[in-house]
């Protein structure tokens, strides 16, 4: 999903309903701050060094 496209072109993407879903129902809500955007990144870099 292409969320910050604010022009005129068209963005296409190919997915399944089962990776949809799971983007929708996993993904965290935006903060609508940079702050919250790098603590969130900080939060998921943790994580990935965790399960690696």
């Amino acid at each position: 999903m292409y969320y910050a496209s604010s022009d005129t072109r068209m963005h296409v993407a190919t997915t399944t309903i089962d990776r949809m879903l799971d983007y929708a129902i996993n993904t965290p809500a935006d903060g609508f701050t940079s702050d919250s955007t790098v603590r969130q990144v900080s939060k998921n870099l943790d994580f990935i060094k965790l399960t690696t």
